[in-house]
């Protein structure tokens, strides 16, 4: 019985955590995730992505938009958040573009 129930308060505590640590969200962390979320999506635009990567790259910068409106009304907590989502898709877009990359080499390669 004990075994069964361990994972569920496992994931329990692990979902507690991010709200706790959220509670004191301030400045700083919102200004952090929103120079993060800034630099990932200059480094993906510089990447040169192709169709699917550039589609993940336009809602990354929608993101980074909202976060930055939502700076402008001194709500740190979704500009955070909104920030988060924006370094998200930046990876992903990121990754995409390496994946595509690598796709269109092995095609190359292929023929």
């Amino acid at each position: 019985m004990l075994r069964n129930l361990t994972p569920w308060a496992v994931a329990a505590a692990i979902a507690i955590l991010p709200t706790a640590a959220m509670a004191d969200l301030g400045d700083n962390e919102a200004r952090s995730a929103l120079a993060e979320a800034r630099a990932k999506i200059e480094s993906a635009s510089n990447g040169g992505a192709a169709e699917r990567a550039n589609e993940i790259l336009q809602r990354a910068r929608a993101s980074f938009e909202i976060a930055e409106r939502e700076w402008d009304k001194d709500n740190e907590k979704r500009s955070y958040h909104a920030s988060k989502e924006a370094s998200a898709y930046a990876d992903l877009a990121l990754a995409t573009a390496e994946f595509e990359a690598v796709e269109a080499q092995l095609k190359t390669a292929a023929r």
